[in-house]
């Protein structure tokens, strides 16, 4: 009987014992595959983040003008349905600036497309500081930039143009080209005889156009000849001394034409191209729902108006749209260009 316990005790004990070593190797098992999934878990989280960085870059990148950093024309017409959707459910008033850089292609045409679009980016971060935060500045295109003013009515808007004509009057462009960079001026305005002068050109310098250097040379050595000429009667000596005196007299007032002759004035191209600092403007067309349209259609069709009418009276100003008779209260539309208070 004593046996059978002994037998049974034994037993047990070794059933205790691989039952407890069992529970370390699932203990340990487990911790290990604790460590493990944590691991995992941080690294699909990291890669969860990252990947929605990238999506909102993305998504940025795709509604972003990447020359000024600014809202594209996609941001533009998507904010602009949500704003006048938002603008008829509330009954709120929303404007809509159309803003255009008056002779822009000139700073292109002296300065190069690369001087514009570094004048075109500093300009865009410029009027992005003119506005609240509520507000979308977007590029629509060119030179031509669009503001939502939500919750504004005209007379907001009118002060916003005032300002935005302002902060572009004050924006100053200075013209200067790399070493080895040259303007790109007309040659027919530079107000200078071309350097390019052919070898037949140079030799041919008694000509009314030809440089003050070659006219002297060239008249002493004529009255020279026609003084020798005559000396065969009168004395060699004294004639061709007569003739050289004459001839250089000749070519000194050839040379002081050529100097006096009228330089054309200097245009805007000329300034920019000469290194000089310009002041540039704007135009801009003003909208507000539901002033003057009730769709967003509508409504840009009348701000793109109203910008036109403004540059052609000159620009570097702002103006209205004009009320359709359809939204008339009462009174005469407003049709008078506003012009910036300030000028150049």
């Amino acid at each position: 009987m004593s046996l059978i316990t002994d037998h049974l005790t034994v037993v047990l004990g070794a059933l205790l014992l691989v039952t407890a070593l069992v529970m370390v190797a699932l203990l340990l098992t487990l911790r290990a595959l604790r460590i493990s999934t944590a691991e995992r878990v941080a690294e699909l989280r990291r890669r969860v983040t990252r990947l929605e960085c990238e999506c909102s870059e993305l998504t940025k990148t795709s509604v972003t003008d990447p020359l000024t950093g600014v809202w594209n024309y996609r941001y533009l017409q998507l904010s602009l349905d949500r704003e006048v959707e938002r603008s008829n459910r509330t009954g709120r008033p929303l404007a809509v600036l159309l803003l255009d850089i008056d002779r822009f292609e000139q700073v292109n045409r002296a300065g190069g497309h690369q001087r514009g679009n570094a004048a075109l980016r500093d300009l865009a971060q410029r009027l992005a500081l003119e506005v609240r935060q509520t507000d979308t500045l977007g590029r629509y295109g060119g030179e031509e930039f669009v503001v939502l003013l939500p919750d504004t009515d005209a007379e907001g808007a009118a002060h916003v143009a005032e300002r935005l004509c302002w902060t572009v009057r004050r924006h100053r462009i200075e013209a200067s080209f790399p070493v080895g960079q040259p303007a790109r001026r007309p040659v027919e305005q530079a107000g200078t005889p071309s350097r390019r002068a052919s070898d037949r050109d140079r030799r041919d310098a008694s000509g009314p156009d030809a440089p003050a250097a070659t006219a002297a040379p060239a008249g002493a050595a004529a009255g020279a000849t026609t003084g020798a000429a005559a000396g065969a009667t009168t004395g060699a000596a004294a004639g061709a001394t007569a003739g050289a005196m004459t001839g250089a007299a000749g070519g000194t007032a050839d040379a002081a034409a050529v100097r006096a002759a009228p330089t054309p004035p200097a245009t805007e191209v000329d300034r920019i191209a000469s290194g000089a600092r310009v002041s540039l403007t704007a135009s801009i067309g003003v909208a507000v729902l539901p002033d003057h349209a009730n769709h967003a259609a509508t409504l840009l069709r009348a701000a793109d108006q109203a910008l036109a009418e403004a540059k052609a009276a000159g620009g570097n100003g702002w103006r209205e749209a004009v009320r359709p008779p359809e939204y008339a209260t009462g009174g005469e539309p407003d049709g008078d260009v506003r012009h910036s208070a300030e000028s150049l």
